[in-house]
């Protein structure tokens, strides 16, 4: 029986990677893309680092991301619009160098010793313009290089890339700011791009061919139009929005504020802690990939009960171990929310139209929720970060019951096929 058990559970392990193992056009991607992506979360760690000891407010970092979020705000439409009429390939060789070459000026700035706080804002808004155009050319490439029976699993794979990449990030930034200070933080960063360029260059990607006329004219008005048409993404993005809006810039906010305030962390200590959402995160992956379920949004309810009890848990915690165990549940649920909603977006959403519909998410993640973080850094200054964690976590749970309330329910998605 124990051998049994072994073998189905090994079965099921292999079903879940099977993209890892058939497709060498995915895998290759999906380890040079993790590699960058943990590079991506140090440099983001060892900017907040840098903003806490020069000033030390949750407003000022949230002004930082408000710097980022303004080209997105301008630009993503236009990203989702050429990612979708000009194809990925061009367009990611391009923006991928570009942040290579970011990552190395800021490091080059800091290893000088005069990095004030306009420089990076100046960097932020340029890292913004470019990341408008680099995530819908992204999310175009995983269609073209997976075939649509193994879509789903490709993408909670690709899921657990990002999130295993927010744990091993911050862990190797705290160490690394421990011993060779930030700029190594940000020089390996730079260096970590360059594995995704050759993989892009590499990959067997189709151009875009003719657009109907309808697509080449359509732009984002299309889009308006298609999602009025179609209630599943109408419904899952505003709660996805709510989401961006209201939970994630706490993570890069007020929680960090309230971390470092309270419990008064030195440099390896906060990147170790701040790779504990990463660890929730992992595992809410995980856990998705391993049930891989035909309707993504039944995961949604546990999702959302537990980011209100967990991130209410946080603010409420009488000690640091159990203020990290709140946030990595805390990071957990809303992970396990993310995954539904994303994966059932993505596997809605008809091919012609996926670059604007991936602008909308890539803009509520570089965009929306670094907007939100100014006023509620400047609140979290206000009443203190421990009052805006537990009413944000109150204001969530209301909002979030408003849109499933009964005859508002998302309901089941069409199949892919």
């Amino acid at each position: 029986m124990p051998s049994l058990s072994v073998k189905t559970l090994l079965d099921l392990a292999r079903e879940r990677i099977r993209p890892l193992l058939l497709y060498s056009s995915f895998r290759k991607l999906f380890f040079a893309q993790g590699v960058s992506l943990a590079g991506s979360w140090m440099q983001e760690l060892a900017k907040s680092w840098i903003v806490l000891n020069m000033i030390g407010t949750a407003s000022s970092m949230g002004a930082l991301l408000f710097a980022a979020a303004i080209p997105n705000v301008l630009l993503a439409s236009l990203g989702g619009v050429l990612a979708d009429s000009r194809g990925a390939k061009k367009i990611l060789l391009i923006t991928q160098v570009l942040l290579a070459v970011l990552a190395f000026g800021l490091g080059l700035l800091v290893f000088t010793g005069r990095v004030e706080f306009w420089h990076l804002v100046v960097f932020a808004v340029m890292e913004g313009t470019v990341v408008a155009f680099d995530i819908p050319a992204f999310n175009q490439v995983t269609p073209q290089i997976v075939p649509p029976e193994d879509f789903q699993q490709a993408l909670a794979l690709n899921a657990v890339n990002f999130h295993t990449s927010r744990v091993v990030g911050p862990s190797i930034a705290g160490l690394l700011m421990g011993f060779a200070g930030p700029v190594s933080v940000f020089w390996l960063n730079a260096i970590s791009f360059m594995g995704v360029v050759f993989v892009i260059a590499t990959l067997p990607l189709r151009p875009s061919g003719p657009k109907p006329m309808h697509e080449q004219t359509g732009g984002m008005r299309e889009v308006i139009v298609y999602l009025h048409t179609h209630p599943v993404l109408s419904r899952v993005i505003a709660q996805f929005l709510l989401v961006m809006g209201l939970i994630f810039p706490l993570v890069f906010t007020s929680l960090r504020v309230f971390f470092q305030q309270r419990f008064h962390l030195d440099a390896r200590e906060y990147g170790l802690v701040f790779a504990m959402p990463g660890v929730g995160a992992l595992l809410g992956s995980l856990i998705f990939l391993f049930w891989s379920p035909k309707n993504p949004l039944v995961a949604l309810p546990a999702g959302l009960t537990g980011v209100v009890i967990f991130l209410s848990a946080v603010a409420f915690a009488p000690s640091l171990p159990l203020a990290v165990a709140a946030m990595t549940l805390f990071s957990l649920s809303m992970f396990l929310t993310l995954s539904a909603l994303l994966v059932t977006v993505q596997l809605t959403v008809e091919n012609h139209i996926r670059g604007r519909i991936s602008a909308i998410v890539g803009m509520a993640f570089a965009a929306l929720s670094p907007i939100m973080a100014v006023p509620m850094g400047y609140l979290s200054d206000v009443i203190g970060p421990r009052s805006l964690i537990w009413m944000a976590a109150i204001v969530f749970g209301v909002a979030s019951l408003l849109l499933t309330r009964k005859g508002a329910r998302l309901p089941r998605p069409p199949s892919n096929a």
